[in-house]
């Protein structure tokens, strides 16, 4: 199913409210190591100022003192690069056939931020907690000057000894009180360029006000258990959580309004951060991708979360029903994986959060269960014919901004 033929035929698709398309060859971008063209990514900045979105500059970061966090340490190379030892470990972000990457950007809300919170708020940490959430929380403190300006840096986190790397990007309305934040996870086979150019939550960050970060899977993949990393020894749990902890020592972020969310195999490790660091994510949005049987019975989150999914029920990626797929990695093979299904996934979680009742229409083909426990809501939006897609960043944004961490 994951194939790359279907991939390639993956070319636009029409969902009711929401759609998709493949991403615009123009212009093309060369990665620097191979000279190949890089189709649907974004070029980062290397020096000077960083661009935001509506063509307003920043002073761009060009150093970060090193930090630790959830056994983690980081380093900031100057803006735009990252130290060839980190980008060789985390995957080259180049667009290859077989991957299940193709869709469209939304368009960026055209609502203003909301009110600021605090500047020093008391919350989860995501350092040092366990994979199942266990543990109380310290307190999260805010950089004393605000930290970081707005902007986007790269930046690079030791996790066992693997460099892991993610793009910050800081909207032009920050002024060193809390925002929330958003982690957006790349599709197999592709990158954290492609995701920040894809998925529309950077567009959205401007007018909503609230910070985003692109983070990079080894081999352009992650580990979601049963797949889609070669090895099962990749902890991309703990490199989400190190990550949270680390941008909250960079900017003020508030520790109730971290978000997850992905398209395709960034979907998947959503639901998964949903299971097992519910402690850390207070919401998660996933499309394209559901559950897998072979470990859903291991998804015990620490507690109730909203969860909003993005599903096409044509998805020859990702069966809307359910059934067995072959992962298109590169480089190397898994077995073969199965999807628990859209309409198997949202009963699921409906069961995990406590959800009473059957659910009820919330429009543009979205269904919720809202009478679930701690007032966490449910929700799956199907686009009837529709295929791999990405999720509706506007519909998912209002869903996390109405269900921060109890």
């Amino acid at each position: 199913m994951w194939n790359k033929q279907v991939a390639i035929q993956l070319v636009s698709c029409a969902i009711g409210s929401w759609s998709c398309s493949s991403p615009s060859p123009s212009p093309a971008l060369t990665d620097s190591r191979s000279g190949s063209p890089q189709l649907g990514t974004v070029a980062a900045p290397t020096s000077g100022t960083q661009p935001l979105p509506g063509g307003a500059t920043s002073p761009a970061p060009t150093s970060q003192p090193a930090r630790s966090g959830a056994g983690a340490t980081s380093t900031a190379p100057s803006a735009g690069s990252a130290p060839p030892a980190a980008r060789a470990a985390a995957g080259t972000p180049a667009v290859s056939a077989g991957a299940a990457a193709l869709g469209g950007s939304n368009a960026a809300s055209a609502r203003t931020a909301g009110a600021d919170h605090a500047r020093a708020v008391a919350g989860t940490s995501a350092a040092g907690a366990s994979a199942g959430g266990a543990g109380a929380p310290p307190r999260v403190e805010c950089p004393a000057d605000g930290g970081l300006k707005p902007g986007e840096t790269n930046y690079t986190l030791m996790i066992n000894d693997m460099p892991r790397t993610f793009i910050l990007h800081v909207p032009a309305g920050y002024s060193g009180e809390a925002m929330p934040l958003v982690v957006d996870f790349h599709p197999l086979g592709q990158s954290k360029e492609f995701e920040r150019g894809n998925s529309g939550y950077r567009q959205l960050s401007e007018s909503e006000g609230f910070i985003v970060a692109w983070p990079q899977g080894i081999q352009n993949a992650w580990n979601v258990g049963p797949c889609c990393t070669e090895s099962r020894e990749i902890h991309d749990v703990e490199f989400a959580r190190a990550l949270v902890a680390d941008v909250s020592k960079r900017v003020c972020v508030d520790p109730k309004r971290v978000y997850a969310t992905g398209y395709s195999m960034g979907g998947g490790l959503s639901h998964y951060l949903a299971c097992h660091a519910a402690d850390v994510f207070a919401t998660v949005a996933p499309s394209a991708f559901d559950l897998f049987e072979e470990n859903s019975p291991q998804c015990q989150p620490a507690r109730p979360i909203s969860v909003i999914s993005f599903r096409g029920t044509l998805d020859p990626i990702a069966p809307f029903n359910g059934g067995p797929s072959s992962p298109p990695t590169m480089g190397y093979r898994l077995p073969d994986v199965h999807f628990l299904g859209a309409q198997a996934t949202f009963k699921r979680w409906a069961e995990l959060d406590g959800c009473t009742g059957e659910p009820s229409d919330s429009g543009s083909g979205c269904k919720t269960y809202t009478s679930c426990k701690d007032g966490v809501e449910v929700t799956l939006c199907v686009a009837q014919g529709g295929s791999h897609v990405t999720g509706d960043a506007k519909r998912g944004w209002a869903t996390m901004k109405q269900h921060p961490m109890p």
